[in-house]
């Protein structure tokens, strides 16, 4: 015979405690959960969409190589670049800062806009320089050599003519092979503004299910709006970090 005694007072003790355990245990790990709610939509998560730069990679690039053109030293595109970049926080401005040890131009650059997706325009002294993408320098009008199109490329112009480019690489952070591990039978879904080829390659990498390439930070809102509508059976999450990923996360 069992005589089986209910009180919800252990309910009551024990569902709090656990929440705030967890709370807890995540603002150690540097995870501020804003409240136990939130945690318990993490259960009901069934796809994850990911920014790929910064998240799954390192987002700390290390410039590998620089070219100059059109009689220009390869010196004088490094301090150009680094100049402009200066400006910038993004991963690949802060490897050519990284790189460049000599003398920056600071005084003389003016007019920084970034532009998303696609590089910066500035001027320096009396000259607009343009960096960034092949999209950028070809909407001025300027020509690049032909089989520079790698998305590890960045190309520079002065005063209208092409200089030079800088090529930049980066790694697959080690935690994001232990986190796909971890997730599971939950569906994996990468973003990002890298080409095909490249994003392919960091989704075969990490055994992502679908990636989405070749995209501007309004083209990750429309994707993810597509993924939420195709999603009939639970929560998706984002997770994603920098300027790019702003209206996604809104």
């Amino acid at each position: 015979i069992f005589l089986v005694i209910s009180c919800p007072c252990a309910l009551m003790i024990s569902i709090p405690l656990g929440y705030f355990g967890g709370i807890g245990k995540s603002s150690k790990n540097g995870i501020l959960v804003k409240g136990s709610n939130y945690l318990e939509e993490l259960r009901k998560v069934s796809t994850i969409v990911f920014d790929k730069s910064g998240t799954l990679t390192e987002g700390k690039l290390k410039v590998l190589k620089i070219t100059a053109e059109n009689g220009y030293s390869e010196e004088r595109v490094a301090q150009l670049a680094a100049s402009v970049e200066n400006y910038s926080n993004h991963p690949i401005a802060r490897a050519i800062q990284a790189y460049y040890r000599g003398e920056v131009l600071s005084d003389k650059v003016s007019n920084v806009k970034e532009i998303a997706g696609k590089g910066i325009k500035a001027k320096v002294a009396e000259d607009k320089v343009l960096i960034g993408n092949k999209k950028l320098l070809k909407e001025a009008g300027i020509t690049i050599n032909k089989g520079q199109d790698n998305d590890n490329i960045i190309f520079i112009a002065l005063a209208g003519k092409y200089i030079g480019s800088i090529e930049v690489a980066e790694k697959i952070k080690e935690s994001s092979f232990k986190l796909m591990d971890k997730l599971g039978n939950i569906k994996k879904i990468m973003l990002t503004g890298d080409n095909e080829e490249k994003a392919k390659l960091v989704a075969e990498q990490l055994n992502i299910d679908k990636y989405y390439f070749s995209m501007l930070p309004d083209d990750k809102v429309y994707a993810l709006e597509e993924i939420l509508n195709n999603e009939k059976t639970g929560k998706v999450a984002y997770v994603g970090d920098g300027i790019n990923d702003a209206p996604v996360l809104a």
